[in-house]
């Protein structure tokens, strides 16, 4: 086990870093190679939850004290689990799944999250403006930062693979309909998005769910699409490729226990934020008051 002794007086939550070689030097530790930096990032990940973008960091949050190795590792089983679950049951070799269906399948939060998103007015008979826009600001970037660390570890096992992918909503005689950007149309999409990135003036897209943007972001992006393409608008998705062969049929659905350790990190990183920040005395109960709300599973 490597044991580090990190200056974290230098890193602050949503702090974007460029690359390793600047991590290092923020958290004053030596550059190092091959096993010795996988081990030395692992343990960094002990007292941070880093998103990492290609060769980028994000600082999701900086933990009060470390916590034990491999934490992660528990959503990743269950998420297995599900997630295998759900392809096994499905006659085919690749899916696509946008972000919102994907977790609602997980379980990672219950229908009302998407749904009050959408609608936070009504949240409003239970908490503040302030309240709900922190709440689904520490949410969207936790579940993020869950989901592409357990979809790695999937890929890396060869259970299944993933990538990006993209849906046109287009206007048909009969309506609505969507299909699946093809390669040309992927790259457009790819520089709009990088368009509308410089205007909001961030380096990497994952800020936007750190910053509580997302909404402003996809809003902009489907402006342009729609002028300069006549598409109602897009939206991304996971191309998931899998071979059924090689998938267990049968395994137990795990959901409502992935939505509970989910929640727990959820609240404790509340309770975090408030000994560390200068947050109204209602900040906890109100924020636990959401979680119950927005995230905890029922049993149906």
């Amino acid at each position: 086990m490597v044991t580090l002794q990190l200056d974290l007086s230098n890193i602050k939550e949503g702090m974007y870093i460029k690359n390793y070689k600047e991590l290092c030097k923020l958290l004053n530790l030596p550059i190092s190679s091959g096993n010795t930096k996988i081990m030395q990032l692992r343990e960094i990940d002990r007292y941070m939850d880093l998103l990492k973008d290609n060769n980028s960091y994000i600082v999701l949050e900086i933990y009060d004290k470390p916590i034990p190795s491999n934490i992660n590792s528990k959503y990743t089983q269950f998420i297995q689990d599900i997630l295998l679950s759900y392809l096994a049951k499905e006659d085919k070799h690749v899916i696509y799944l946008n972000k919102s269906e994907l977790i609602k399948i997980l379980g990672l939060v219950n229908n009302k999250y998407i749904e009050y998103r959408r609608d936070k007015n009504k949240l409003l008979n239970i908490a503040d403006e302030y309240n709900i826009n922190e709440f689904y600001k520490r949410c969207d970037a936790k579940i993020l930062s869950i989901l592409e660390s357990s979809l790695k570890s999937l890929k890396k096992r060869l259970l299944l693979d993933y990538s990006d992918a993209y849906k046109i909503v287009y206007l048909t005689n009969k309506g609505y309909d969507t299909r699946i950007a093809d390669i040309e149309e992927h790259r457009y999409i790819l520089s709009v998005k990088k368009r509308v990135l410089e205007e909001f003036k961030l380096k990497s897209e994952y800020l936007i769910y750190l910053y509580n943007l997302k909404e402003r972001y996809f809003k902009r992006i489907n402006e342009i699409v729609e002028e300069e393409m006549c598409w109602e608008s897009i939206y991304q998705c996971y191309q998931i490729i899998y071979n059924q062969t090689q998938i267990v049929k049968e395994l137990s659905d795990e959901r409502y226990r992935l939505n509970h350790e989910v929640k727990k990190a959820i609240d404790k990183q509340a309770l975090n934020n408030y000994a560390k920040f200068s947050f109204p005395d209602n900040y906890v109960g109100l924020q636990n008051i959401l979680s119950e709300t927005l995230i905890e599973l029922k049993e149906e």
